[in-house]
């Protein structure tokens, strides 16, 4: 038995299947027999030229010889987009070409490619494993690998098709080379040459008029169904969900809520959370969602859900919400938060989400509203819930709950006496965090109930000690107002 074992050190397999085009989004899944011969064939040339033919040729033979099982990790599917300069018209101005890169998350878990009944003699594998070792990208350049042969195998989990019975797992075309391939190029057959079918490029398939390179073929494999859908409920019922305090997404798609939307995209993550759990667990209500008790009355003690959608890629849409619930969700309520993919409602725009993760604040300590900071600015407009007012008459009247006072008593009921704020400066840029977009240009109206002093004021705090986020106060700071970064960001 002959094992490979590839370990993709970037934790992605990026390869597009022969005949698509990359803007198909369709990756490669698993890697074909003829693209690794061929990744062979190119190492030998390019880094190990001292081997002579006759002494990779039978091992390359034995490789064509039969056909590979695999045992592929729990993975998933993800991609980036990005723009191409391309030259433009005769007046050469560059213009631009949406790319899509897809590719396979596999994380640290290897791929082990497996003959069983290939056996080297001690000779070519020592050959064999000189070119894998200098094998340094497998599929397209980003995808860096580490490839060696292998002394065993876990249970493959993706075969041939042959008789087996594929009712109940997925059928996938696999690209793999004849079993009794001749080492010619039948491009130029009229020759025998060193070239074989494995290195023929595209542009002499296209000067030929061939669709599939010769030499090859199509065998459908079969893997389990769903195997880019990892079971995140299940792993949640066996961990122990009392440490989960944060729950991560991204907000994907073509089309995401602009920044001054914070609010309503808050206040809708907190309906359909609501809403999911009430689903699952016969129309209860759940506290640590709606901020609410049983018997309807709000929570003083904020140990409830935030709902704090951010933007952190750029300063035009939101590109990230982060629930955190500083007193720790229970199963089910994590249960709900798995299930959530889209935020729905009428008449409005469909908010993709992706989960990243969950887990502590502490595992999250990267994001910037979880960042450790002794200066922070307003990221969305702070809306105090009091009025400036004036209190006692003629000498004795006096200015009570002023900016200053209110930030500062709420930080402290809040947070405790560790957050001592040492200075509040009320910033004169009308720009909110270098975004376009003045405090006054956010949403900041609820259903129902006030809006507190009214005012939109943009704010810069203090702190004695550096303090860990997320810092959030005042009107609908469980929906994403009123919430502060560190300053250096």
């Amino acid at each position: 038995m002959l094992v490979i074992c590839i370990q993709f050190r970037a934790g992605a397999y990026c390869a597009t299947p022969w005949g698509s085009n990359v803007n198909e989004g369709v990756p490669e899944w698993p890697p074909a027999p003829w693209r690794l011969l061929r990744a062979i064939i190119s190492v030998w040339k390019y880094k190990a030229p001292e081997l002579k033919h006759q002494e990779v040729w039978p091992i390359l033979e034995k490789l064509a010889g039969s056909y590979p099982h695999y045992h592929l990790p729990d993975s998933s599917i993800s991609h980036t987009r990005h723009y191409m300069p391309t030259k433009g018209k005769p007046d050469l101005v560059m213009d631009t070409d949406l790319v899509m890169n897809t590719f396979v998350v596999t994380g640290s878990r290897p791929v082990y490619v497996v003959w069983n009944g290939i056996t080297l003699q001690q000779e070519e594998e020592l050959i064999l494993k000189t070119i894998l070792k200098k094998m340094t990208y497998f599929g397209r350049a980003e995808s860096w690998c580490s490839v060696e042969v292998g002394t065993e195998s876990p249970e493959p989990n993706c075969v041939p098709l042959g008789n087996l019975n594929p009712h109940t797992r997925k059928l996938v075309p696999v690209l793999v080379p004849l079993p009794r391939i001749k080492f010619t190029d039948v491009t130029r057959a009229e020759s025998a040459c060193d070239l074989t079918t494995l290195c023929v490029t595209t542009r002499d398939l296209h000067d030929k008029n061939h669709i599939d390179p010769p030499g090859a073929r199509w065998v459908q494999y079969i893997m389990p169904k769903n195997c880019f859908e990892p079971n995140m409920t299940n792993r949640a019922r066996t961990s122990q969900p009392s440490g989960v305090t944060v729950v991560r997404y991204a907000v994907v798609g073509d089309v995401r809520p602009p920044i001054q939307d914070t609010l309503k995209i808050g206040d809708r993550i907190r309906t359909a959370c609501m809403s999911r759990y009430g689903r699952k667990n016969h129309g209860r209500n759940a506290p640590m969602f709606s901020g609410k008790d049983d018997d309807g009355r709000i929570l003083k003690n904020h140990q409830h859900a935030f709902y704090l959608p951010t933007y952190e890629t750029q300063d035009r849409e939101i590109d990230h919400i982060t629930v955190i619930a500083p007193g720790g969700f229970n199963t089910a309520e994590l249960e709900a938060l798995f299930s959530l993919k889209q935020l729905r409602k009428y008449n409005d725009i469909v908010v993709n989400l992706l989960f990243q993760g969950c887990g502590t604040t502490d595992i999250f300590s990267d994001i910037t509203i979880l960042k450790k900071s002794s200066r922070w600015i307003s990221s969305t407009p702070l809306i105090l819930t009091r009025h400036t007012k004036y209190k006692g008459s003629g000498p004795n009247k006096r200015i009570v709950d002023t900016i200053t006072d209110q930030i500062k008593n709420e930080i402290k009921n809040n947070y405790g006496e560790t957050y001592k704020v040492t200075d509040v400066i009320t910033r004169d840029s009308s720009r909110m965090n270098n975004t376009r977009l003045r405090s006054d240009d956010f949403f900041r109206w609820r259903r129902h109930g006030s809006v507190g002093d009214g005012r939109t004021l943009n704010i810069q705090l203090e702190f004695a000690n550096p303090v860990r986020g997320p810092i959030t106060i005042g009107y609908a700071s469980h929906f994403g107002l009123g919430m502060f970064v560190p300053l250096e960001e």
